[in-house]
């Protein structure tokens, strides 16, 4: 199945958009039935077709639940005056600043890993001291306060301590690399039950 690549216009020099329905500029000019028109039609208006970085346009297309690996290594700037982007390799300082710590406890404390987690806290007074911190880590990594050395303690005496199964373990590693945590933090995954 061969789809058609979607089509990305700047308008008067601004940052380009896929044109579909109504398009209102940032001037209260409002066009509609754009995408019925040829390319041609559309510089005459002030649209001037884009080809995205490849990178970006998996971005912005991205269908899945956690964005493209390119979100995490690359930045893309539009630059006006050239109408060009920008591509940047993004720095370790730089993607670690952007992790997606609310997402990665909304999802993992959804996972049948966490249960486990809790499960073997109620039987350890150990898992249960440190999964307790790990969740106020969390909470505090929400807002911004991030004590790095000591999550990333709790996370390697929790996987010492609790006995998770190979489809767990994939479900820790998926959400782990969806929201970048895997770029400062390591688990070490022991064998699977």
């Amino acid at each position: 199945m061969n789809m058609e690549k979607k089509k990305y216009y700047s308008y008067k020099t601004f940052y380009p958009k896929e044109i579909v329905g109504t398009y209102t500029s940032v001037y209260g000019e409002v066009f509609t039935d754009l995408e019925l028109l040829s390319d041609a039609e559309l510089e005459e208006l002030g649209f001037y077709p884009i080809e995205l970085p490849e990178g970006l346009y998996k971005i912005l297309n991205n269908e899945g639940k956690y964005p493209p690996p390119e979100y995490w290594t690359h930045s893309y700037d539009w630059y006006r005056p050239t109408m060009e982007f920008i591509v940047k390799e993004r720095t370790l300082e730089e993607v670690q600043n952007i992790i997606d710590y609310p997402l990665f406890w909304e999802d993992f404390s959804e996972t049948n890993a966490y249960y486990r987690i809790r499960e073997a806290s109620m039987n350890s007074l150990p898992v249960n001291t440190v999964a307790t911190e790990l969740i106020s880590l969390f909470m505090e990594a929400r807002n911004n306060n991030i004590k790095v050395n000591k999550i990333q303690n709790c996370l390697d005496i929790i996987f010492a301590n609790v006995q998770f199964t190979a489809e767990e373990l994939q479900e820790i590693q998926e959400i782990f690399v969806g929201t970048g945590m895997n770029h400062r933090y390591t688990i070490n995954l022991p064998n699977a039950s």
